[in-house]
Formats: structure tokens, sequence, C-alpha cells
């Protein structure tokens, strides 16, 4: 079951809203209109984002709307440089909505920098964007990989890896409302299953609703961990509409509708067409966990997995 909290009550102070069965009840992001209880609930979520009609509106004008109304209290951005988290900060910095970026980067001394930390110091100094590093090492990760695991109920490779990446950041965190750019490798086919698809829109829409298992779950218990809200714009139900009808995603690159849309708002290209690796990558944390299985010989899942039985 998803877990976060009721947003109406300020971070620190708040405890999350119970069930009958003392069970957390979910009212996941909240300030996009999202409530849902259960994956079947969340499933009707998605049945009716794409079922209803497709707004007139520009897919830029819709993206700015749904940043702008989930701006509540104090606001942080989960920030790698890439154009999902460039264009979240960018329009709140357009609409004058105090905000600070983090990143979190895995450096180790002689290893290449991140990717993930170059680009975002570098968009973040060039859109003067307020910027904070969680810097960690291997041991630091090996520190906290156990809680990690423990807080999302998985030793799944990826999972753990999206989810430490999230963990440092939102360890030093201090805002209560915190954004993220989940949701826009679904709608706007982001991923190599997307470019390999005989329908694009179909498996956007197949992945939309598998998110609940394999992303929202992990997410929303981070969240309930740090009591933090999570604000996802893509996530808005009529952005989710007019991504999905949106010709030529992954041509001449993938995400295009989102890059044009970006460009149109005035993020500049350098970013807005950016290729970015995924979170676990563009941090250098799952090389971190391969890194630590190896020396004690095992891969990354038998090594995540020891974790469990220690």
């Amino acid at each position: 079951m998803l877990v976060a909290f009721d947003f109406t009550q300020q971070r620190h102070g708040f405890s999350p809203r119970q069930s009958e069965n003392n069970k957390v009840l979910n009212q996941y992001s909240f300030f996009l209109g999202m409530e849902f209880n259960s994956e079947h609930e969340y499933a009707g979520y998605i049945k009716d984002a794409l079922s209803a009609p497709v707004p007139g509106t520009a897919l830029a004008g819709l993206i700015e709307t749904a940043v702008v109304k989930a701006a509540e209290g104090s606001v942080a951005v989960l920030f790698s440089g890439g154009i999902d988290s460039s264009l979240i900060a960018f329009i709140l910095k357009k609409h004058n909505i105090e905000f600070t970026c983090y990143t979190t980067a895995l450096v180790e001394q002689g290893a290449k920098l991140p990717e993930d930390l170059v680009w975002a110091e570098k968009a973040a100094k060039t859109l003067g964007f307020k910027h904070e590093i969680a810097k960690i090492s291997i041991k630091d990760l090996e520190k906290e990989l156990p809680s990690i695991i423990s807080i999302i109920g998985s030793s799944d490779p990826v999972k753990v890896g999206v989810a430490a990446t999230l963990y440092f950041s939102l360890k030093l965190i201090k805002e209560g409302t915190v954004y993220s750019g989940l949701g826009s490798e679904e709608i706007f086919a982001g991923y190599q299953r997307h470019k390999e698809a005989k329908d694009v829109d179909e498996e956007c829409r197949k992945g939309l609703y598998s998110m609940y298992q394999r992303d929202l779950e992990r997410d929303s218990r981070l969240a309930e961990h740090f009591k933090v809200r999570l604000a996802l714009p893509f996530m808005d139900a009529e952005v989710i509409r007019k991504a999905i009808s949106m010709p030529d995603k992954i041509e001449p690159m993938e995400k295009m509708p989102l890059r044009k849309a970006a460009l149109e708002l005035g993020l500049p290209e350098e970013f807005a067409l950016r290729k970015k690796k995924a979170a676990q990558y563009g941090s250098k944390v799952d090389w971190a966990i391969g890194k630590l299985g190896r020396q004690k010989r095992l891969s990354k899942k038998d090594y995540l997995a020891s974790i469990i039985r220690t």
C-alpha cells in the first residue's frame, strides 16, 4: 500500500492519515488532485486520465500550470540537470516561486565525477538556481543501504539504486514540498522499450499502469519516512492526456514533445536537448552498488539480497 500524508498540514508536527486497520492511507501528490488508496484506485485515476477528452491547451501551458499549482509552502526540486527537473525549476523561477535544487552525487577520489553532478552544477549556475549537493562516498552508501532497503521494502537493484539517489537528497532537504519529474519517461516515451515498441502510445499507457508497483510505492515510502510532500507535475491528468495524444515522441530523439514544450517556455537548448541517464546511473549510485558487490564476489542482486539476511 502506498503511504503519504494529509498535505494540508505543515511538514513538522503533522501525522499520517490513518485507516481503520491503522495502516497509512495514501493521498499521493495532493496538489495535483491525485488521491488513491490502493493500486485499484490508481488504475482508475489513470483510466480516467486517458479516457477524457484531450485538452485544447498547448502542452507547454499545461505543464506550466501543473508545476505552478503544486507550489505550496517551502519548495525543493530533486535536480539532475536533465530536462524534467530543469524545466520544473525554470518554471518555478519564472513565476518567482522560491525553491532550492538538490542533487545526489557519489564522489570518490580519483574517479570521474557523476554526470548528473556536472550537468546540475552547470544548469544551476547558468539559470540562477539555488543548489545544494548531497555528496556521498561508497562508505556512506554502504552504511545506509540497510535502511534504504527496509524503507522501500525491496532489494531489487533498480529500485534500490533509484531509492538511494532520492534518499540522500531527502536527508538534506529542509523544505516540505518536493518536486519530482516522475512520470515524464512514461508519458513522453523516454525508455528504450518505447523505441522498440510496435505501438509507442500503447507502450506508454502500459507503463503508466505499471508505475504503481514500480515507482510510486518506492517513492511514497521515502516521502513517508522523511515527512515530505511529493509534487509530480508530469502525473497531472491533463498533462498525461495531452502527452499521450501527441505524435513523434521518439523522433528525432526521445521525449520530443516535452523538449519542444521546454524550448517554447524558454529553457535553453543545451538543457532542453540533453540526453540523460537514469537517476541511479547519473548519480553513480548503481556503479557503487556494483563495486560493493564485486568486493564480496557477488552480483548486485545477490549483494543487496545479502543485506536483508545479515
